[in-house]
């Protein structure tokens, strides 16, 4: 039996190398990037178009939320210039009114009530124009005159007449009953009084308590001096 040649068949089963391979591999990892490349792109510019979606929808609801605020808001100065167009009468009334109030002492004088003569009996004269009557003038200084002489024409032991104090004069009710109960505090007893005045309408008029004698109604006006600081205006009834 022949011995074979080991060598020359070893050498003709040799592999042959393997060419064709690495660049299918090659191709399926290119396709792998392309495909996951392409997936992250396409999910960024959906999550983009998603939030510029996003962000237009609330910035339309802003718009919206505004637009009515700023009609809300033009409204209510609406409502408030009408508000003001009709308060501004009834406020220029009051002003006014409480003006006239906190000035009725520069006021007491041109609604004052003097005394006739004492020869005459009649009612008192209203003098609305704010000037004192010369008849006025003349009573009272003769008045003055005979409660120092401790004596009157009618009566010559003493004057019996009976005297009051017009302390005040107001718009409102209310007000002469704030004077009234300063009085009250002060210790002196006081009324009030509705009169019409000619072309000032209703006022309310502050009184003393009735006094008999010059001289008693003298001192009560003195005391209405120091107590509360008011000039009274002396009347005879």
């Amino acid at each position: 039996m022949a011995k074979r040649d080991f060598a020359q068949v070893q050498a003709q089963v040799k592999k042959k190398p393997v060419t064709g391979r690495l660049p299918a591999v090659m191709t399926a990892v290119s396709l792998l990037f392309t495909a996951i490349l392409a997936f992250s792109g396409g999910y960024m510019a959906g999550n983009t178009q998603n939030s510029t979606h996003a962000l237009q929808a609330e910035k339309v609801q802003l718009q919206t939320r505004i637009e009515g605020l700023e009609k809300h808001i033009s409204g209510l100065e609406q409502q408030l210039a009408a508000s003001l167009e009709r308060e501004k009468p009834a406020a220029k009334k009051a002003a006014a009114e409480r003006i006239g109030d906190l000035t009725f002492y520069s006021e007491l004088p041109k609604q004052k009530v003097m005394p006739q003569p004492l020869g005459d009996t009649g009612p008192a004269a209203v003098q609305s124009g704010g000037e004192e009557s010369h008849e006025g003038h003349a009573a009272i200084s003769k008045l003055t005159s005979q409660a120092s002489d401790g004596h009157t024409d009618n009566n010559p032991v003493a004057d019996m007449a009976t005297y009051r104090l017009q302390v005040g004069s107001f718009v409102r009710r209310s007000d002469a009953e704030v004077l009234l109960n300063r009085m009250a505090l002060a210790g002196i007893k006081a009324t009030v009084s509705e009169a019409q005045v000619p072309s000032m309408g209703t006022r309310y008029r502050v009184f003393t308590a009735a006094y008999t004698g010059m001289a008693e109604a003298e001192g009560a006006k003195s005391q209405l001096k120091e107590k509360l600081g008011i000039n009274g205006l002396l009347m005879r009834e």
